[in-house]
């Protein structure tokens, strides 16, 4: 390897290296040279951590002889040099000992973070195409069953780990830093877009229906038969339409809203996981004071496991509207 010539504005790490044993300059410590020293390129790297042992400009230019030889192949050639690559890589992973494996990986994911964010500030176009194609391979792997199930799996364990190394501080900055990004989001969104969002992010899934000529999404049988019994009393109805504003930046997304007659139907079950009946009723009765207080007329219609009890108590709006 030839030595640097060093000039007035040559600079260290970027133009040369120093090598830390003997102070001679390189542009990149070679094996031949760490022998001379009776160590490794892994003893160099355990000795000095944090010293790098080729500067960038030499990276840059291997990078770019890597590139060029990449693109001169064929698909073919260049999924043999991927394997060829990938195999010794894990060869060589695999005979680290655990603790060098952790801290290889801790050392990974912090690289890729600040190389995300540091591609976000200093070329945001290409941060959002990356993103753009980022999201379209995970729609194109979570509609394969069990690759989704994979990556689900891999992507909670993961977000558990780097949750469970963070200390009580931390954690408090990173909910609060949360908290302060989705309300700026919140407050951007245009109205439909809120709808949109807190359609797509209930917990219930949908099912079809088709009611008259129309094709809907309902979260259960329940909305149905009461959709069912408006569209046979001939009661003209939108689904899920409207947003009422609550408390705390909250909104309820409405079930039904009877347009012409200035009245929203609420279907409700008093049966949920992590609430009590009582819960259920408070929380309902106050979202219809908040839908009052707009003007609306509020009716609540409580589901009942016996059909004719169901019959019965949708059988009321007509009573009520």
């Amino acid at each position: 390897m030839t030595k640097v010539i060093i000039t007035e504005d040559a600079i260290e790490n970027i133009d040369y290296v120093v090598c830390k044993v003997c102070g001679i300059k390189r542009r990149k410590l070679t094996i031949k040279h760490l022998k001379e020293h009776n160590m490794t390129l892994d003893d160099y790297k355990k000795l000095f951590p944090d010293a790098p042992t080729s500067c960038i400009s030499t990276r840059k230019k291997y990078s770019k002889i890597a590139t060029d030889i990449a693109l001169s192949k064929n698909k073919e050639e260049r999924i043999q040099i991927a394997k060829r690559l990938s195999k010794c890589w894990w060869n060589k992973y695999d005979k680290m000992s655990e603790a060098d494996k952790q801290k290889y990986k801790d050392k990974l994911s912090d690289n890729v973070s600040s190389g995300i964010q540091r591609n976000k500030k200093e070329n945001p176009k290409r941060y959002k195409m990356i993103n753009e194609k980022r999201s379209r391979v995970r729609k194109k792997l979570f509609s394969d069953e069990k690759t989704s199930e994979l990556m689900r799996y891999n992507s909670k364990k993961g977000a558990i780990n780097s949750w469970n190394k963070l200390s009580a501080d931390e954690k408090r900055e990173k909910i609060y830093r949360l908290n302060i990004a989705n309300k700026k989001m919140w407050e951007n969104m245009s109205e439909i877009d809120r709808m949109n969002f807190l359609k797509s992010h209930f917990s219930s899934s949908k099912s079809q229906y088709i009611i008259g000529n129309k094709s809907y999404d309902f979260r259960s049988k329940f909305e149905y038969k009461v959709a069912l019994f408006l569209h046979e009393n001939k009661i003209e109805f939108e689904y899920e339409s409207k947003l009422i504003p609550l408390e705390d930046n909250h909104y309820h997304l409405i079930d039904f809203e009877l347009v012409k007659r200035n009245t929203i139907i609420e279907c409700k079950s008093l049966y949920c996981k992590n609430k009590t009946e009582d819960e259920i009723i408070k929380e309902t009765e106050y979202k219809k004071e908040c839908a009052e207080q707009l003007g609306y007329k509020y009716i609540i219609i409580w589901y009942q496991k016996k059909k004719d009890l169901l019959e019965k108590e949708i059988e009321k709006i007509l009573q009520l509207i």
